[in-house]
């Protein structure tokens, strides 16, 4: 039996298109498309030498990589772990609001060959540990700005 090509039927940001694009020129086949609620529920799922999901929710995109989908871990989280930065290196000001939005100057396309290079090369264990710390402080500083939003809104109600 032939599989044929798994066909797209969404309207994809330039972005997301645009690593779509570098996905497939670099050996990655698309071996499944959700896409019958559009922009609500969809996603797709690229397979090479790492497992690419590609997902968006309620207008939001969010890229996961990883040898498997077990093992898989958010672009966001990736991008850090793969620098040895700390998650407020990349992103100072996003915190968990940021989730699921590429902030301003960073493109999926050209962020995936050296996040992909990174899991190549970087054992899984190790992968995991770096992206929990990375997580951990992502989760820190959502803390850190809800505590001074709380302390904003009793100053403001003089409480």
């Amino acid at each position: 039996m032939v599989k044929r090509p798994v066909e797209v039927d969404l309207s994809l940001p330039q972005d997301v298109a645009d690593a779509k694009g570098w996905l497939e020129a670099n050996g990655y086949r698309l071996t499944e498309a959700e896409t019958t609620l559009g922009t609500w529920a969809s996603h797709l799922v690229f397979e090479g030498p790492f497992r690419v999901y590609v997902e968006v929710e309620r207008g939001y995109w969010n890229l996961h990589a990883g040898r498997s989908a077990a093992d898989s871990h958010q672009l966001q989280l990736l991008m850090p772990a793969c620098r040895g930065v700390a998650w407020t290196d990349l992103f100072p000001d996003s915190g968990l609001n940021g989730a699921g939005v590429q902030p301003e100057g960073f493109r999926w396309a050209e962020e995936l060959p050296p996040v992909l290079a990174w899991l190549a090369e970087t054992d899984a264990a190790t992968v995991s540990e770096q992206v929990g710390q990375v997580k951990a402080e992502m989760l820190a500083q959502h803390d850190r700005e809800s505590a001074e939003r709380h302390r904003r809104w009793k100053r403001r109600n003089g409480r």
